[in-house]
């Protein structure tokens, strides 16, 4: 009996929750949502309308700062537009002055930049080296213009770089460089004596045959500088080497003692004669003079004097008499000789010319 009764609380209790639930279910509705409008006032609507033009003004601001920014970029890319063209034009400039510079000094430093390694040179019985060191030459030529024989333009290469000569007017030292058949010449710097003006004429134009010289040609003991058009500018000959004893001369330059050579007067002659017995003599123009010399061969060195001469005195032509002791003068100064073809140049112990004379043929 006992188990009955708790089947039926059972029973009971499972029907109760049953009824419970669906009545939950059924009294449960979900409740309907009612929006209410409020009345919109007119402060709402000003409120409204200040905020759409309130935005409105802000955009426009914003497309006013953004063209004005557009502007600013379009001025500022002008600006470096004008800036790089100024640039380029100033470098265009820069260029310009370099360019010419370099064109006035091509030929020197062009030759001044090669290898001197393959020469190419004829070869010359004359010629003591299969190059120019330690060769002397005379200009004959100009362009097509013979030189004069009292327009001395000599020329000597000293070393592989340096020359010196006499150009009819001043002593003159400088540079030069040698590649192949290619020859360029760098600064000249001569003495500043005055001369007659056909010589100084002269040397003026045989310094800008230098500079315009490009190339040269050896051949027959002559030496020619060609221009870069293969024009021949100027021609040499060779001076060869004579002893002193034996040979007379015929003076053209003496040295006036102020650093300088000039030419005789005209109308005067000076002759210089080297007898085989040691003895010089000759005429200095006005009187008759002999004295002493000694000479060596290998290493070109001479003494001349002491000198003695008549005393006749000489009134014409104005300055004979001074051209006359300037004359002893350099021959007892006279340290060194050298003798090419048919020229005598006697130097002093410092290389200064003293006497240039021509061979009497």
């Amino acid at each position: 009996m006992p188990k009955k009764k708790t089947a039926k609380t059972t029973n009971s209790k499972s029907t109760k929750s049953k009824s419970s639930k669906s009545i939950t279910s059924k009294n449960m509705k979900t409740p309907k949502t009612t929006s209410i409008r409020k009345p919109v006032s007119k402060n709402s609507s000003v409120r409204s309308r200040q905020i759409t033009n309130g935005s409105k003004g802000q955009t426009n601001k914003v497309n006013a700062g953004t063209k004005n920014s557009k502007r600013n970029e379009i001025k500022r890319k002008s600006w470096t537009t004008v800036f790089i063209l100024i640039l380029i034009f100033n470098i265009g400039l820069l260029f310009y002055a370099i360019h010419t510079n370099l064109v006035l000094q091509s030929q020197y430093k062009s030759v001044m930049n090669q290898v001197q390694n393959d020469k190419k040179i004829t070869k010359n019985k004359n010629i003591r080296q299969n190059d120019l060191v330690g060769t002397s030459w005379k200009l004959v030529k100009l362009i097509d213009k013979s030189v004069e024989e009292n327009q001395l333009v000599s020329l000597t290469f000293n070393s592989e770089t340096k020359l010196s000569g006499f150009n009819s007017c001043n002593n003159y030292t400088g540079s030069y460089k040698v590649v192949n058949d290619h020859i360029a010449f760098g600064q000249i710097a001569a003495t500043m004596m005055a001369c007659i003006p056909e010589n100084m004429a002269l040397s003026e134009q045989y310094e800008g045959i230098l500079k315009d010289t490009s190339s040269y040609v050896l051949t027959d003991s002559k030496l020619k500088f060609l221009s870069t058009n293969g024009i021949v500018l100027a021609e040499f000959t060779v001076l060869d080497d004579k002893t002193l004893s034996a040979t007379t001369w015929q003076v053209s330059f003496v040295n006036n003692g102020n650093q300088g050579v000039t030419s005789l007067i005209k109308d005067t002659k000076i002759d210089l004669n080297f007898n085989t017995d040691g003895t010089v003599s000759g005429s200095a123009g006005c009187n008759n003079y002999s004295g002493e010399y000694k000479y060596d061969k290998e290493n070109k060195k001479v003494e001349i004097g002491p000198l003695v001469s008549t005393k006749k005195y000489c009134s014409t032509p104005d300055g004979v008499m001074e051209q006359e002791d300037n004359f002893f003068k350099a021959l007892q100064n006279s340290r060194k000789y050298s003798i090419k073809v048919n020229e005598l140049i006697l130097r002093n112990e410092n290389g200064s010319i003293q006497v240039m004379a021509d061979e009497k043929l």
